[in-house]
């Protein structure tokens, strides 16, 4: 690389530091995810132990190990709070926008088309999101985009191949240590179509698939087996069939089983550029069918890296925006090079339909997002007057300086607009507007309000809706807490080792000496627990934000002093 590469990548980090390192330990962890990760890696920690996962006491199946290793060592440095959780994410993140950078100098060979597809990603919305959040998928999103840069790397170089694509299958073992399958699954739906539809087959016998496969294994089958034979083969059985292959065919999440899901959450989650997709995929299709060149090739691999993976996770049961996380790198990439050849045309070539896309997403959606923040603050008695009013004086000022810009055919300024624009959205939602809102969010402010309201030393037992358990538990420090549900078998796709309270029978069966019981529950779930109650017991409520509400119960017979 040489000095313009490091120049290029040293603005990259700035940009990276301004989005995501604002306000990553300014709000509670956001239920029901956050905590989920959060809470096995703090008990991780309090047995010293780094391969075991565990949850509320007992074993954990659900994800592989090595999401809890970023935040069993995170918490060991910075101690266990909403900061060290975030940081490891951030800093994936962070990682994935300069591979971008390296991936695109590999594949256009230019600088322009590498550095606009690294400022894409770093700044389309669910990406700015979900690094700044305690989640697994943006370290497979990091791993899914490292082996795919390591194939781009051997494939436009004979002489750095062998390495490069050694290096393939040890971060597609990284990606099973993170997120079991897809991460070898999700490289290779890209790589292989590619060498078979471009006519270079050959090459598949060039990939290393011995030398590959064992490096593979060594990286990513020791903490697999240690869990076979700690646990049996029900291990196995568990995370690959019940985790894995039953999540593809069974909905965990039915309402978001819906075609439409994914195509809208990902042309919403890519915003701002959500307004040159059309374009984008226009301009990738003919590139795609032109005859074989350079060009042509690297279109047709971005262009299958993101629609076969899309394709797969759309024909799955089990839906959630964050899965499809590892296609934003490609569709970036495809984005920087339409943007690029774009800046470069001369005079007024913006067409009806990308007008009107402009206007929708740099125009409207700024004042409907901003709307949307008053209509909630309104309806749930938040005040948040001050974000609002900072983002109404500088994000949609910026949004729409941008829009105008655009149109006026200031095609560059336009895109520093919407970049700035992008930088004080992230300092105004994660500096000002969620901490305001965490208690809507979070089981943070409603444990400290319980700890404050209850002045006593014995341990307590709570019940909490499905939601909100792991939260509670974590921030509260306790296992002995139940779930209010009023169907235990569909609480949670995998069940976890708690009690359940559903009926009337279940709560009588509370030993006396642990009422009060203090209920930490969504509005629906306290209408429930009325409806189970009778005379000999008293429900009252002690505090609300929005929609969490924590509610006293008590036996009748019981003394009423907290």
């Amino acid at each position: 690389m040489g000095r313009k590469d490091w120049g290029a990548i040293l603005v990259l980090l700035v940009l990276t530091a301004a989005l995501y390192g604002v306000g990553m330990g300014a709000f509670g962890f956001l239920d029901p995810d956050e905590p989920f990760y959060a809470l096995t890696a703090k008990e991780m920690l309090q047995r010293g132990d780094l391969w075991r996962p565990v949850l509320f006491g007992e074993p954990q199946f659900e994800k592989p190990v090595f999401f809890y290793w970023v935040l069993y060592l995170s918490f060991k440095c910075f101690g266990v709070n909403e900061f060290a959780a975030r940081v490891g994410p951030c800093l994936a993140g962070v990682l994935t926008v300069l591979l971008v950078y390296l991936w695109g100098k590999t594949l256009f060979r230019k600088r322009g088309p590498a550095f606009i597809s690294a400022a894409v990603l770093a700044t389309a919305v669910e990406f700015l999101i979900l690094c700044r959040v305690a989640m697994t998928d943006v370290f497979l999103c990091l791993f899914v985009t490292a082996a795919l840069c390591a194939f781009s790397a051997g494939y436009t170089d004979e002489r750095r191949r062998p390495a490069a694509w050694l290096l393939v299958f040890f971060f597609c073992g990284l990606g099973f240590l993170t997120k079991g399958p897809l991460g070898i699954l999700l490289p290779f739906l890209g790589i292989v179509p590619y060498l078979l539809l471009s006519g270079e087959r050959h090459l598949l016998k060039e990939i290393p698939w011995g030398r590959g496969l064992a490096l593979f294994a060594l990286v990513a089958f020791p903490w697999y087996v240690f869990m076979a034979k700690e646990h049996g083969p029900g291990f196995l059985r568990h995370f690959f069939v019940h985790e894995n292959v039953r999540r593809f065919f069974v909905a965990e999440h039915r309402n978001s089983d819906k075609i439409f899901f994914y195509p809208i959450g990902v042309w919403a989650g890519f915003f701002p550029w959500s307004a040159f997709l059309p374009a984008v995929v226009s301009y990738g299709l003919k590139r795609v069918l032109r005859p074989p060149s350079p060009a042509q090739k690297s279109f047709l691999f971005l262009a299958l890296c993101s629609f076969l993976p899309f394709a797969f996770f759309m024909l799955a049961k089990s839906k959630l925006f964050s899965y499809v996380f590892p296609v934003f790198p490609p569709m970036a990439l495809m984005t920087g090079a339409w943007l690029y050849r774009f800046l470069r045309l001369k005079g007024d070539v913006q067409g009806a339909g990308l007008r009107f896309w402009t206007v929708l997403f740099w125009g409207a959606a700024p004042l409907l997002a901003l709307a949307g923040a008053v209509g909630y603050g309104a309806e749930n008695r938040v005040d948040l007057w001050r974000p609002v009013a900072v983002l109404g004086v500088v994000f949609v000022p910026f949004c729409w300086a941008a829009l105008f810009c655009f149109w006026k055919g200031r095609r560059r300024w336009a895109l520093a607009g919407i970049l700035l624009g992008m930088v004080s959205f992230a300092w105004g939602v994660f500096g000002m507007l969620v901490p305001r809102t965490d208690g809507g969010f979070s089981a943070k402010k409603a444990v400290a309000f319980y700890r404050d309201f209850v002045k006593e030393d014995k341990p307590s037992f709570f019940l909490a809706s499905k939601l909100f358990v792991r939260g509670v538990a974590y921030y509260a420090g306790s296992e002995k807490v139940g779930v209010l549900t009023g169907n235990p078998k569909r609480a949670f796709y995998t069940r976890h080792p708690l009690p359940f309270f559903s009926t009337l029978d279940d709560l009588l069966k509370i030993e006396r000496e642990k009422f009060p019981v203090y209920c930490f529950l969504r509005q629906k779930d306290l209408q429930f627990l009325r409806s189970i109650v009778d005379h000999r017991f008293g429900v009252a409520i002690v505090w609300s934000d929005a929609e969490r509400v924590i509610a006293k119960l008590d036996r009748a017979d019981h003394d009423q002093n907290p």
